[in-house]
């Protein structure tokens, strides 16, 4: 596979997500529409760069990172072309001794999320995105499960919790997953700059961090959805319980739907036992052509609404198509543990600038 930095992996959004026909008051109506209506991207994203600005200490690194966003957002390669592997020069800083606080930027972009998709019930969807490495260096890189691919590759795999709403859909947080091999190989740990105290977390729980620090900052979250087999984790289905978060979580077994079961269209549901929150119910939503997923809502939600929130778990793959394209998620050169932090967050802020551009052409 061709390295994120050398080319861009430009792949389309799902159909059922295509954005010319899922959010037609998000994108101009037409080409004159959009010549007249949409405002600059980069006066858009300048004004959002004020916002986040104070978060780099000094003149230097942020001035070098709204450099590093704009490029992001022009389609090119980032200023940067080997961040990690030494150097003085303060492009390279940026991403790796330069201080500033990925993490704390990270919750300013899920204030501008928020903001840019004005849904007052968010969805949230749990995400996974492989990014193609070639060699063993790179933090995190193994022959793993490539999202995307459908296949093994040698590659890095993200964890990402997006928001997803009828203007688009963008991600609010994101977590490196570290293969077991990893967890245990001390001297490539020590070179990638792990943080020494790291252990092995599984990806539902990297998820789970994530929607736990989502209600914390008072987010009103309404459901936690995803495609992915999510659903197959008891300890996150009942953390998610213990909190009534309503979700829908994809299921790695489908199973043909009984005779009796409560059907509409391709969609049927079957009502689950088992010790119950007062006032919530469960069930397994089945689609006859495969597809499952595990479901807990207040007892009174229809299997309608069941189906309608499973389409919206596609708003994961139509960020990463976005992403890629539009803010550069995987066009990066880094080995280092917070340089991928530090890249992957820049990039999440460039993709909101975008949207919310779009939004305001609305």
């Amino acid at each position: 596979m061709v390295n994120g930095l050398n080319a861009l992996a430009r792949r389309p959004a799902p159909a059922d997500m295509n954005p010319a026909r899922q959010a037609p008051g998000l994108w101009a109506d037409g080409p004159h529409a959009a010549v007249t209506r949409m405002p600059s991207p980069a006066a858009a994203a300048r004004a959002m760069f004020r916002r986040i600005e104070g978060h780099f200490f000094r003149p230097e690194p942020r001035e070098h990172a709204y450099a590093y966003i704009q490029a992001l957002m022009a389609g090119g390669a980032p200023p940067v072309p080997a961040a990690d592997l030494g150097g003085d020069d303060g492009r390279q800083r940026l991403l790796t001794t330069a201080r500033w606080d990925e993490d704390r930027m990270r919750d300013s972009i899920r204030t501008l999320v928020v903001e840019a998709l004005g849904d007052p019930h968010p969805l949230m969807v749990i995400a996974e995105e492989g990014f193609s490495k070639k060699g063993t260096q790179s933090v995190g890189v193994a022959q793993q499960f490539c999202p995307g691919l459908g296949g093994v590759d040698n590659c890095q795999v993200g964890v990402f919790l997006v928001q997803a709403g009828r203007f688009g859909a963008a991600a609010v947080d994101r977590e490196l997953f570290l293969p077991p091999s990893w967890v245990t190989d001390q001297a490539r740990r020590r070179r990638a700059a792990v943080p020494p105290d790291l252990g092995f977390r599984s990806k539902d729980e990297l998820a789970w961090a994530m929607i736990e620090r989502t209600l914390a900052a008072q987010i009103p979250v309404t459901w936690i959805v995803s495609r992915l087999p999510y659903g197959d984790s008891s300890g996150l289905c009942d953390l998610l319980e213990e909190h009534r978060l309503p979700y829908l979580l994809g299921t790695a077994g489908g199973a043909r739907p009984p005779g009796h079961a409560e059907s509409e269209g391709r969609w049927a549901r079957v009502p689950l036992s088992g010790p119950l929150v007062p006032g919530f119910a469960r069930w397994h939503l089945l689609r006859r052509d495969g597809g499952s997923y595990l479901c807990f809502a207040p007892a009174t939600t229809s299997l309608g609404e069941l189906v309608r929130t499973a389409h919206r778990a596609a708003g994961g793959e139509w960020f990463f198509a976005t992403a890629r394209e539009e803010s550069g998620l995987d066009r990066y050169s880094v080995r280092q543990w917070q340089a991928w932090y530090r890249h992957i967050t820049l990039s999440m802020f460039a993709h909101v600038c975008q949207l919310s551009t779009r939004r305001r052409a609305k």
